[in-house]
């Protein structure tokens, strides 16, 4: 896993790159609750609409995601001067703030493309999407006392889809595209490198002969403590005119 959370563009050179609005996506987090036929309508100008269309459950997880992801910027923030606030019936929900290419601009997209993966795999355990796959086949680990159990792929389930959303809003090639898509990367990296193995045991209680394994998702709020973490420690990376470091 990388070990940094940001990359964080000279504004000076990334005034050579054209400007462009910031990610409409995150307004979803704003209309998912009104079900799947309102979310879908408001997706007509979103890259995946075809994804809405065929799937509107995603768009509504996708839509709990972004709002999950803002609010645990609000509550990591909310001691700090930008306190991740949100501009009301604005499409870019942050208002002009991400137009600038910060240490506070790679933590929302960091931190809302966890989200995404979050509430994705959720709504898999929970049985709320389909086309979610399954991995039931017991693999016994490297120790002969346990044996891993239950569904492995319904967190790579949630990357695979946040990272064909929330991606595609990334289309062109210059600087800021490549700090979005890195943000975006860590973000979907640290919920999967958090999760928790639980483990129960088999047999006489004092003696555990045998135990059975899973992976579980984390709660998001270790997730977001972790981003927080690398937020404080963001690295700032020079590009040149070819967006290149």
């Amino acid at each position: 896993m990388r070990s940094i959370v940001t990359i964080v563009v000279f504004n000076l050179l990334l005034d050579l790159f054209p400007m462009r609005t910031a990610s409409r996506w995150w307004s979803i987090s704003q209309v998912f609750q009104l079900g799947s036929k309102a979310i879908c309508n408001h997706a007509a100008g979103l890259p995946n609409f075809e994804l809405c269309r065929k799937n509107p459950n995603v768009l509504i997880s996708i839509g709990k995601g972004a709002k999950l992801g803002i609010e645990e910027c609000q509550q990591q923030m909310k001691n700090e001067r930008w306190n991740c606030s949100t501009v009301p019936r604005d499409f870019s929900v942050f208002g002009k703030v991400l137009k600038i290419a910060s240490r506070e601009t790679a933590f929302v997209y960091a931190i809302t493309s966890a989200g995404v993966v979050h509430a994705v795999a959720q709504g898999c355990i929970r049985g709320d999407l389909k086309n979610c796959f399954c991995n039931q086949t017991e693999l016994r680990g490297k120790r002969e006392d346990f044996v891993w159990s239950g569904c492995y792929d319904h967190i790579a389930h949630g990357i695979e889809v946040a990272k064909f959303f929330v991606d595609s809003d990334e289309q062109q090639n210059d600087a800021r595209a490549k700090m979005n898509l890195h943000n975006n990367m860590v973000g979907r990296t640290v919920v999967k490198n958090r999760t928790v193995v639980n483990c129960l045991c088999h047999g006489p209680s004092v003696s555990c002969v045998m135990q059975t394994c899973y992976r579980s998702l984390a709660p998001f709020s270790a997730v977001s403590r972790h981003l927080r973490g690398k937020y404080d420690n963001g690295v700032l990376v020079i590009v040149d005119q070819k967006g290149e470091k």
